[in-house]
């Protein structure tokens, strides 16, 4: 087990803190041991979903060409990458 240094704080509403305090009290933990391990499962979770993508063969082909170019993007491109990137932040 790794050495535990680290603090996150976080502001919830009397109504969350006290509904958070109660079930890790009735699961016989103390708040961290509660809520640690969903943090870190829904995080992991997260970033898989966001740093898995599967292309179909075609797709993966092209997306290599485009890597290995010389050319600028296109402004579909950057359009698409302004998308990825306003969906990645919400």
């Amino acid at each position: 087990m790794s050495t535990r240094t680290e603090r996150l704080e976080v502001r919830l509403d009397p109504e969350h803190k006290q509904l958070i305090e109660r079930a890790a009290a009735a699961s016989g933990q103390v708040v961290s041991q509660f809520v640690v391990p969903l943090l870190v499962k829904r995080a992991e979770s997260v970033l898989r979903r966001l740093e898995r993508t599967v292309l179909a063969e075609k797709d993966r082909d092209a997306f290599f060409r485009i890597l290995k170019s010389d050319e600028p993007p296109t402004p579909a491109l950057k359009a698409a990458a302004k998308r990825r990137a306003r969906k990645s932040r919400s």
